[in-house]
């Protein structure tokens, strides 16, 4: 058995952001372990004989040897027929201004027996505003251009990132794209709050990093992070947790400022 922690870099293929997923979030199940450990959460197969089981709290990684039942059912039931599990990590920089800075981390996989020159993903309208401060960059350092354009038939927009080095059929290239925000932040004075809660389209193992603003003091950080550390001033805030498509967790931190 394995509990996570937030290690490394994930990285994410280039998807649709808009599109809603079937179904709605899986209850959640009492699950025994060998050890003598019994978890309530999600349990979501990633790989052969390999699940997650996210509890209010925590994430584990255990193997099906792990498991002695799931819901009172002896080993693990089969899994119903999931979407994908996309892997998300982002890094959220709080500006004193009351802006936050988002960046993402996305590995692009051409699968197929042409050349790619671009990538496309959808925003609503309301997304619009950030996605026409996105900036994005190749691996090589290259600045990419973005466009938008609306998708006919739909209220919704195409979000266009035309690469300067093309990709070729069985390469992967990993990019990386900055949006600025200016709603995300709610403030009274020099008491700030910031959160995130989930109800994405896809399942996602979510990695998010928060650094709060330079100076700025930690009130409150709910739930418990996987890492909490202090670097050159700033308070750096880590989780890293599942989310079943459609589902809400709210991630929340609170800070004040620090005075003039």
């Amino acid at each position: 058995m394995k509990k996570l922690l937030c290690q490394g870099i994930i990285v994410v293929l280039l998807l649709a952001v808009t599109g809603m997923a079937q179904g709605a979030e899986p209850p959640r199940q009492e699950i025994k372990l060998r050890d003598g450990k019994t978890l309530r959460g999600v349990i979501r197969q990633i790989r052969s004989s390999l699940y997650l089981v996210q509890t209010k709290q925590d994430l584990y990684e255990l193997c099906a040897e792990d498991i002695v039942s799931v819901g009172g059912q002896p080993g693990v039931p089969p899994q119903a027929a999931t979407q994908p599990l996309d892997y998300d990590q982002r890094r959220v920089v709080l500006h004193a201004d009351g802006t936050a800075e988002v960046w993402v981390a996305h590995d692009i996989t051409n699968n197929f027996d042409r050349v790619l020159t671009y990538a496309m993903f959808g925003a609503k309208e309301r997304e619009l505003p950030s996605m026409r401060t996105m900036a994005a960059y190749d691996q090589f350092g290259n600045k990419l251009n973005v466009r938008i354009e609306p998708r006919t038939g739909t209220d919704l927009y195409n979000v266009f990132v035309d690469f300067v080095v093309p990709v070729l059929p069985g390469e992967t290239m990993r990019g990386s794209l900055r949006t600025l925000h200016t709603d995300r932040i709610q403030r009274e004075g020099k008491k700030c709050r910031y959160g995130f809660w989930g109800n994405m389209p896809g399942d996602r193992l979510l990695t998010r990093r928060v650094e709060l603003p330079l100076g700025a003091k930690l009130t409150k950080v709910e739930p418990r992070p996987n890492l909490e550390i202090e670097h050159e001033g700033r308070t750096i805030i880590v989780w890293r947790r599942y989310y079943p498509a459609l589902s809400e967790f709210p991630l929340v931190v609170e800070y004040e400022l620090p005075g003039e």
